[in-house]
């Protein structure tokens, strides 16, 4: 299954918000820009998600695209986990990761 991350931006001057999916390879090509003042985004922390590139299999059922969906999502919680979070922390701060509820006092992620 080929999943790929959705990763969530705003723009803190025209609080303009845009989802993306981005390939892996595709992470580090910059900040998209915002469409009406023409300033870099910034990512917004969520749950982490996940888009299947897959179409489903009838020969092989639900259950199947159930379990590579969930493989793929804790892939991109275990991404966001050791990637992403750390990477808030250092461009936002550790206590903007606390009050959102998404770190621990000693920057460790909350389950």
């Amino acid at each position: 299954m080929n999943a790929v991350p959705i990763y969530k931006y705003a723009c803190k001057t025209c609080n303009i918000h845009k989802k993306e999916f981005r390939e892996a390879d595709q992470r580090d090509i910059g900040l998209p820009l915002c469409v009406k003042c023409n300033q870099n985004m910034q990512i917004e922390l969520s749950s982490p998600g996940v888009r299947s590139m897959e179409t489903y299999d009838d020969y092989h059922g639900l259950t199947i695209v159930q379990d590579q969906n969930k493989m793929a999502g804790d892939r991109a919680q275990d991404h966001w986990r050791k990637v992403e979070l750390p990477r808030f922390i250092q461009e936002n701060g550790l206590e903007e990761a606390i009050k959102n509820g998404w770190a621990n006092a000693d920057g460790t992620p909350k389950k």
